[in-house]
């Protein structure tokens, strides 16, 4: 049972990462690559290298989701 919910939890994760890849192309395509989501300003280049699917700036990211699963 319990390797069912790891299985299940590694896939949510690569579902939403893969969500998250997709919004980031649609992004480029569109111009607004590497615009926070929340506060229209620029991601930090470092940021975007670590995680190039990030919708967020790191301080909106940390505000947003409980400490330790900084993702998006």
């Amino acid at each position: 049972m319990a390797h069912r919910d790891q299985i299940k939890a590694i896939l949510s994760r690569f579902s939403s990462i893969l969500r998250d890849m997709g919004r980031a192309l649609c992004a480029i395509s569109e111009g607004w690559y590497g615009v926070c989501a929340d506060r229209a300003e620029v991601i930090a280049a470092k940021r975007l290298q670590v995680m190039p699917w990030a919708t967020y700036c790191l301080g909106c990211q940390e505000h947003s989701e409980p400490a330790g699963l900084l993702g998006s």
